[in-house]
């Protein structure tokens, strides 16, 4: 049985950041990772310009193997966790290997939900999540653009970022087709009616047709897809199916370990668990944030990166807390689409917005969304009006108080006088 001072579960931003902040700090300490991968780590962010030929596969890699020799961290590639027994300070993997910790990272991510319905195994269905989901991706398309125009479809199910970087990809290569979602409208539980709107329309031009309150059923074909049905009874006929139906947390071997789960591992501004010498990060990890006064789960890069800098401090010895405002921002089909701090409305929460949908068919229309709570901005959606994006994360984190909320959507001057 091997033992480390430092074990990390996840090679993602979040675990491999954590890793290089403990080597900076402890040259001597024994360091691993853990990951299913067998992979040094790569951008996920990067992969739709993998996909769309912009970048080359190698320059998805942000770190080569020699990193992992250069700073002595042993990388147990291509392995996964099966068991975390807290109280003895080990994990277990799937090779049978023991590792003991001083200290755990769980950075072990998620991975697309895929729903239990007939057909979910035929070829072309893709995920988007993984170097390997993009590899797939690609070889679909080539065989897509060498079918007949009228089969150059593909049904994304998914009313989120993942089915967004579905369709903007297959739009960079000509394809085209239908995106199914639940809500009445795209990101309804994010959005309001007028930017969902602006966003739908920015799908639609590009070759896509929004089909609202509807869910797949079955997914046809013999071998390969060549359709799905709706709960309508509604028949789409297609080439390929996209899934982005959210993340499931990597979790199964936290069973019976302690951790307290709450739409992901509850930690608190330090990153720490409920369990004793147990860190938490990124897409895994519900954190409570001091800006907004609850825990939030957040899955963006940018979080994952921060994270894996507190944790490794905090590992360490230090007593760093979570200070900066979480943010998820993303470019399809040309277009901005940011999101910051705190989007999760409740009875608490007042929103407003501004903007113009006039453009819709130019791609020239812009909204903003902002979340207010106890007279302050907790939150903001952004679509198609990056310069605005500084200011509004400093209102957020400066807790200007605000007390006419409409006095926002009056001009950006309104917000440049609150941001001081």
């Amino acid at each position: 049985m091997q033992k480390f001072d430092y074990l990390i579960i996840g090679n993602g931003i979040c675990g491999v950041t954590a890793a290089e902040t403990l080597r900076g700090k402890d040259a001597e300490a024994s360091i691993a990772i853990v990951d299913q991968e067998n992979n040094p780590l790569y951008s996920r962010v990067l992969l739709p310009n993998y996909i769309e030929g912009k970048i080359s596969r190698e320059a998805l890699f942000l770190r080569d193997e020699a990193f992992y020799r250069k700073n002595n961290i042993v990388f147990f590639g291509g392995e996964t966790a099966v068991k975390l027994v807290s109280d003895e300070n080990k994990i277990y993997l799937t090779s049978g290997e023991e590792i003991e910790y001083g200290k755990l990272l769980l950075a072990s991510g998620g991975h697309i939900a895929k729903p239990s319905i007939p057909g979910i195994d035929l070829k072309n269905i893709h995920f988007f999540r993984t170097i390997f989901d993009a590899d797939d991706i690609i070889e679909t398309i080539k065989q897509i653009k060498e079918l007949p125009q009228e089969k150059q479809k593909i049904v994304i199910w998914g009313g989120g970022f993942i089915g967004l970087e579905f369709a903007s990809s297959f739009a960079a290569c000509g394809i085209g087709g239908y995106v199914v979602i639940r809500r009445p409208y795209y990101m309804g539980d994010r959005l309001d009616a007028d930017s969902a709107n602006l966003l739908s329309s920015f799908i639609e031009n590009n070759g896509f047709k929004i089909i609202n309150n509807s869910y797949i059923t079955e997914i046809l074909g013999t071998d390969t897809v060549e359709g799905v049905k709706l709960n309508s009874g509604e028949i789409l006929e297609c080439s390929s199916v996209g899934l982005g139906l959210g993340l499931d947390l990597n979790s199964d071997f936290f069973a019976g370990s302690g951790l307290k789960i709450t739409k992901g591992i509850e930690t608190n501004e330090r990153l720490e668990t409920s369990v004793k010498d147990i860190y938490a990060g990124g897409d895994v990890a519900n954190s409570f944030q001091p800006s907004f006064g609850k825990h939030l789960s957040i899955g963006s890069w940018t979080n994952a990166l921060f994270h894996g800098k507190i944790a490794g401090q905090n590992m360490f010895g230090e007593k760093s807390s979570i200070d900066f405002i979480s943010s998820y921002s993303g470019v399809y089909f040309g277009i901005n689409i940011i999101f910051m701090g705190d989007t999760s409305a409740d009875k608490d929460t007042i929103t407003v917005s501004r903007g113009e949908n006039e453009s819709l068919g130019g791609g020239t229309g812009w909204r903003e969304q902002f979340f207010f709570r106890d007279n302050l901005l907790v939150g903001a959606t952004i679509i198609n009006r990056s310069k605005d994006r500084k200011i509004i994360g400093e209102l957020i984190k400066n807790k200007n108080e605000i007390k006419n909320y409409l006095e926002l959507t009056d001009s950006l001057k309104a917000l440049e006088e609150y941001a001081g």
